[in-house]
């Protein structure tokens, strides 16, 4: 699912102007995009069992539980590859790194001005949208085709 197509993104922030700002920012981009507001990680999971997404962003100051349980719960438990973008206050070197070892495809320094910082997040988003559907045509095309079509392709970072 493009952002351009139907899809559902879901959003786990306490800070309600930042999330407020970004859905009017992506729904505007695209009237197919739903995105899900929430500020918890345990309404997070009821969520993402309910329905299918096509990207998460996920605050790192969420309250309940670790804040990079969620990501493990996505990534290591129910093997969810859809593109995961941590949102930061404040840059923490070794959260960075922990997060991306543990599958994050992004790490996002929240800014001060909240209305730019919603519009880099959206051309972010649709960027790792994008770059998981070009992914997943080339895997589906690997697996299809009985000649192989795509010669030595293949990408740099997986």
């Amino acid at each position: 699912m493009t952002i351009n197509n139907t899809g559902k993104i879901i959003l786990i922030d306490q800070d309600l102007d930042f999330s407020t700002q970004v859905k009017r920012v992506i729904e505007q981009e695209s009237e197919y995009v739903e995105l899900i507001m929430t500020t918890s990680r345990d309404k997070a999971l009821e969520k993402l069992n309910e329905s299918n997404f096509c990207a998460i962003l996920s605050a790192y100051n969420i309250e309940s539980g670790d804040d990079l349980e969620l990501l493990k719960e996505v990534r290591k438990e129910r093997g969810l590859d859809i593109p995961y973008i941590l949102l930061m206050d404040k840059m923490n070197d070794r959260v960075m790194l922990r997060a991306l070892d543990l599958g994050a495809n992004r790490v996002f320094h929240k800014r001060k001005n909240v209305v730019l910082s919603s519009q880099i997040l959206n051309k972010i988003l649709k960027q790792e949208i994008q770059y998981y559907e070009l992914r997943k045509e080339l895997e589906y095309q690997r697996k299809t085709s009985s000649q192989n079509n795509i010669i030595g392709y293949s990408f740099i970072y997986k």
